[in-house]
């Protein structure tokens, strides 16, 4: 796999974070949105951009944004509330629009998988871990073959050493074999 870049940019306002979001308003994405008191793994569901352009206050003050070929993080860059750090990974060339941006390159790019906490059995409408006091949705199809879910995601090196990994998909995955 081609060597990915990182293009980072500070001090964008939560429109222009939202500009960046734009590019998956057509595309089968997912999302992880943070803030102290939740966070969420979900589908990027019809509507939800639209629904930010018109009102960014309604943008999670940490999250990312995902799908098969570029991720775009967002997180606070100031104590300023509508100031933020907004980082674009990709394994392919192409530089978001715009001036400012500065480019991180890598030495590698691996495939690798994230088992995500917790098993969903028949009958269930969540998956459950006895460690964690809450039910644990996940964005995918639930099959008895396919029990657990996983991220597809890229790690992204330098020098040997792991910097940053992307993630790509959520998807449904069969129970590793080491386990009972």
């Amino acid at each position: 796999m081609s060597p990915g870049g990182i293009y980072c940019k500070e001090g964008l306002s939560a429109a222009e974070v939202v500009a960046l979001l734009m590019e998956f308003q057509d595309c089968d994405a997912f999302c992880e949105l943070e803030k102290v008191e939740a966070v969420k793994l979900e589908k990027v569901a019809p509507g939800w951009l639209a629904e930010l352009q018109s009102d960014q206050k309604n943008l999670w003050p940490r999250g990312r944004v995902f799908h098969a070929s570029v991720e775009i993080r967002w997180e606070p860059w100031s104590s300023r509330q509508d100031s933020f750090r907004a980082m674009v990974v990709t394994e392919t060339n192409r530089a978001p629009g715009g001036d400012g941006w500065t480019k991180h390159d890598f030495d590698e790019v691996i495939e690798t998988r994230v088992l995500l906490w917790g098993e969903r059995k028949k009958g269930d409408s969540y998956w459950k871990e006895e460690r964690i006091p809450r039910p644990l949705q996940y964005p995918v199809q639930w099959s008895e073959a396919e029990p657990m879910a996983a991220i597809e995601a890229r790690d992204y090196l330098q020098g040997g050493v792991i910097r940053l990994t992307r993630f790509v998909r959520v998807m449904p995955v069969c129970k590793p074999e080491d386990e009972p």
